[in-house]
């Protein structure tokens, strides 16, 4: 237990310094903290299967996280989003625009009810995006607070609109500066396919006893997993082989068996120590909300 302020502390300069990824990994209840965020968001998954599809798709995760982030910083507007995205490489301006239309349809950002720009159409998020992501935030803050007790207290306050917007903000900020100063995770393998990140949670929260990260074969019905999350068994078996041919499990299909691989808990972990880190420096920003943040949050994962 280092404390908030240390967190922050170490997000000011970026890249981190050597050793602070280690420092997060080696911090008691690591472990526990990255089991709990995943079960939560099995959770939520049973709770909205269609939000938790459109965010558990790498591509549509970013424009709602960044849909999030410009609506609390300045305006949601197409123009914006294309440029931003466009800027980080995410994807074509084209695709941008499909995709925000795609989020209207769904309803999760809406047309703004004040227009001051004839020019520029804005719009914004709806109560069913920012609560689903709030939901998730508050998980991980939980989870956080295994590893340093003071994150308690920002669950209270995160909540509130004007705390939401903020860390919205902070977030994003360090995020754009992440993909920006650090390599990313090797998780693509996973994230681009449908629902691939929720068959990695549900293979690492199933290990027979109970430990994590999973230590042996893991017993997998493909057709149970298939229905649990409306897929396809064939979609499910293209992403047990698409993580072969990654190196990050083996699967025994005569034994009905999946086995997580060195590589896969590696890329897991280096991932949510830069979360982790970054929702520390941003709950130890809003307690003391003087602190001005950007704070580098995480890699983003393509």
């Amino acid at each position: 237990m280092r404390g908030l302020a240390h967190w922050y502390a170490v997000t000011r300069s970026m890249p981190y310094a050597s050793g602070t990824l280690e420092e997060m990994r080696a911090a008691p209840n690591f472990h526990t903290a990255l089991r709990q965020i995943a079960q939560q968001t099995l959770r939520q998954y049973e709770t909205d299967p269609v939000m938790s599809r459109t965010l558990n798709d790498s591509a549509r995760m970013n424009m709602g996280f960044f849909a999030l982030y410009l609506d609390a910083g300045g305006g949601l507007t197409l123009a914006r989003i294309q440029a931003l995205m466009a800027d980080l490489g995410f994807s074509s301006r084209g695709r941008a625009a499909a995709f925000l239309i795609r989020l209207r349809m769904l309803g999760f950002v809406e047309i703004a009810a004040e227009q001051p720009d004839r020019r520029s159409r804005v719009y914004q998020t709806t109560e069913r995006l920012r609560k689903i992501v709030a939901t998730q935030l508050l998980g991980s803050f939980n989870a956080l607070s295994l590893i340093e007790p003071e994150a308690a207290a920002f669950h209270a306050i995160m909540e509130q609109p004007a705390m939401f917007r903020r860390l919205m903000r902070d977030m994003g900020g360090g995020f754009i500066k992440s993909v920006q100063a650090h390599p990313l995770p090797p998780l693509s393998t996973f994230t681009n396919h449908n629902l691939g990140m929720l068959l990695v949670y549900t293979l690492l929260v199933s290990a027979p006893d109970g430990s994590f990260p999973p230590k042996g074969p893991i017993p997998i019905a493909i057709a149970a997993l298939a229905r649990r999350y409306s897929l396809s068994r064939s979609h499910v078996q293209r992403v047990f082989r698409a993580g072969e041919r990654g190196g990050f499990l083996s699967h025994d299909a005569q034994a009905g068996t999946v086995t997580l691989l060195p590589p896969l808990f590696e890329a897991i972990e280096q991932f949510y120590s830069f979360y982790l880190i970054g929702l520390a420096a941003c709950a130890y920003a809003a307690l003391n909300d003087t602190v001005e943040i950007d704070p580098v949050i995480t890699p983003v994962v393509r």
